[in-house]
């Protein structure tokens, strides 16, 4: 299991939750999952979902600021379909509320939800694939190679007169006594070059052959034989066949490999296909079905993840930069960094997993140090950006349609339906001032943030590059003009209109009053913002205004919703876009793969 959520302030800000949820459910495969029906993102509540392994201590920190959230687990399963299954275990589960999750973090795979009907004939059938299966004993992992197992008593000389053995038995007898040296020089070879891990798997295998046998299953111990058999023919091809047998335990490998790679590729192809994969760094086990790591040779980290790194640090400094060298190195670097993780995860000794935590703390920074580069790359002349002429018309489009939602599409209401709606309604305005008064108390501690920051750039400026300052300096003046949007937003914000309007509407017969409360402010706001160029809280903005209408069930049915939600997403879509490009700062960027390749250093040493 990955940890991926470790501490709450990776979830408290929306954007770092995205990017984070959007890593987690980007790789086949299964890992549990917690779920509460809300949470309170940057002040606006919404589903949140969380995948992989989670420490009991943040969850209970979660259950503490969200009391009254409904709360589930169980597990969720990414498939090479690009589907994304939950299958709840325990608590409550609200599809339509993960499904929402999913969606406002970006992510288009297509999810389902297994009920309880699924569970049962899950473990059902699990139950009877294990019946009758010799059970596997389990080494741990000392560091000491435990001694070869003995022979089966079968294949020991005694005294006695010999039973008559059916045809697999002789054959199984046969075959072992030509392995028994190769396999007693295999595991000499081991201990003395401390393969730990090949040793184990050796041993393991063994002693899964000798209980076949003891038991009869004689056609079962000639498949273990002939496994054990290619496994001591060196390390790599030990680590070939446990990943492959790995592999076959996997429920999905009849359907992707109903024939072996041998059945349908000639002997050339397949020296092909084994040469092709050798040269990204990889293995193929013997019916050419299953890639496995191969590991890092001498030199080959600084080669491929130093001195790349070194490469993207003098690429972002130098003007104009060069992206079609950035994209090379920084592809080049993540590759074998990725292959390296692989190469880890598939050991299970004390250094495989020293190796593998190291490799996912720096595979972390990696992913934001891959954000700025994707930033930078909309400095790139070659990326063709939405024209502002565009988005602008796309608004305009936006708001007609809106517009269109205001005419009356049914009777007027009855006096206590009206009534309910005003109750409703004044239960908002009493959610909205407290939002307000939230909002004044961040305008506030924003306003003391940056007086803080002008006053250190002061300080710092004359022992700082001039690019640095430059750069500083902008962020201020990016800050300054967030903080004078935000408080004319809030000078202007009038929660008793909206309210009122939204009464007034229900009175007329407008189906849903309260989704064109939300679609008018957002559309007014986001106006304001691309008219003063601030991007990323229009961004924010259309973000905010999702995840409410989510809520309320907007645009599950009606056509003419789901139409304006295209469209926001659209906008959303266009608008990301310019923000990355304002955000983008190659220095920025070149720090951080110096900082990277400190750390990357440090991980080499445990590669070696």
């Amino acid at each position: 299991m990955t940890t991926y959520f470790k501490h709450i302030a990776q979830i408290t800000a929306r954007a770092d939750y995205d990017k984070i949820l959007r890593k987690a459910l980007a790789t086949p495969g299964q890992e549990p999952f917690h779920y509460f029906d809300a949470f309170p993102f940057d002040k606006k509540e919404a589903p949140l979902v969380l995948v992989g392994d989670v420490a009991k201590p943040l969850i209970a920190d979660l259950k503490k600021l969200v009391p009254k959230a409904q709360y589930g687990m169980g597990v969720c399963t990414v498939t090479a379909k690009d589907e994304i299954i939950f299958e709840r275990e325990t608590g409550k589960l609200q599809p339509k509320l993960v499904s929402a999750a999913v969606k406002l973090s970006g992510i288009k795979s297509t999810v389902k939800f297994n009920g309880e009907d699924d569970e049962e004939e899950g473990e059902r059938a699990e139950a009877e694939n294990d019946e009758g299966q010799p059970e596997e004993p389990q080494v741990k992992a000392t560091g000491k190679v435990p001694p070869a197992p003995p022979l089966p008593p079968s294949t020991k000389p005694s005294g006695d007169k010999p039973t008559t053995l059916s045809p697999q038995a002789k054959e199984f007898q046969d075959k072992l006594k030509v392995l028994r040296p190769a396999f007693d020089n295999a595991l000499k070879k081991a201990r003395e070059l401390k393969k730990t891990a090949w040793a184990e798997d050796l041993d393991a295998n063994f002693a899964q052959m000798v209980q076949e046998a003891k038991a009869g299953k004689f056609d079962v111990a000639l498949q273990t034989l002939a496994r054990l058999a290619r496994m001591t023919k060196g390390e790599e091809a030990s680590r070939a066949e446990v990943k492959h047998q790995a592999n076959k335990e996997n429920a999905d490998y009849a359907e992707f490999h109903k024939t072996t790679a041998q059945d349908h590729l000639s002997p050339q192809d397949m020296k092909q296909v084994r040469k092709d994969h050798k040269t990204g760094g990889y293995g193929v086990t013997e019916d050419g079905n299953v890639a496995y790591a191969l590991p890092l040779k001498p030199g080959e980290w600084k080669s491929g993840v130093l001195d790349k790194l070194d490469g993207i640090h003098k690429i972002l400094i130098k003007e104009p930069v060069n992206f079609n060298a950035l994209y090379e190195a920084h592809n080049a670097a993540t590759a074998l960094i990725k292959r390296a993780w692989q190469h880890a995860d598939e050991g299970d000794d004390q250094q495989h997993r020293d190796r593998r935590m190291a490799i996912d703390r720096l595979i972390d920074h990696l992913s934001d140090l891959e954000m700025e580069v994707s930033k930078v790359n909309y400095l790139d002349p070659a990326h063709a950006l939405p024209r502002m002429a565009d988005i602008l018309k796309d608004h305009g489009k936006l708001v007609d349609l809106i517009k269109a939602l205001e005419e009356p599409r049914k009777a007027r209401p009855s006096a206590e339906e009206i009534q309910a709606f005003e109750k409703g309604a004044t239960q908002r305005i009493r959610q909205r001032n407290e939002q307000l008064d939230k909002e004044h108390e961040e305008c506030e501690q924003l306003q003391q943030q940056l007086i803080e920051q002008a006053h250190a750039l002061k300080e710092e400026a004359p022992r700082l590059p001039k690019d640095d300052v430059d750069t500083r300096r902008k962020e201020l003046e990016d800050l300054k003009s967030i903080i004078e949007l935000r408080r004319k937003n809030l000078k202007q914000a009038s929660a008793t209109r909206e309210d009122s309007q939204a009464v007034a509407r229900f009175k007329q017969g407008v189906d849903h009053p309260e989704h064109l409360a939300i679609l008018v402010k957002t559309v007014d706001q986001v106006k304001t913002m691309i008219d003063g160029e601030l991007f990323q809280q229009a961004v924010d903005a259309i973000q905010a205004a999702l995840a409410d209408l989510s809520f309320q069930g907007f645009a599950q049915e009606a056509p003419e919703e789901q139409k304006i939600s295209d469209e926001l997403n659209s906008l959303l879509s266009d608008l990301s876009q310019h923000a990355m490009l304002k955000a983008a700062s190659p220095l920025k960027a070149a720090r951080m793969a110096k900082r990277l390749h400190a750390e990357a250093t440090k991980v080499g040493e445990l590669m070696n």
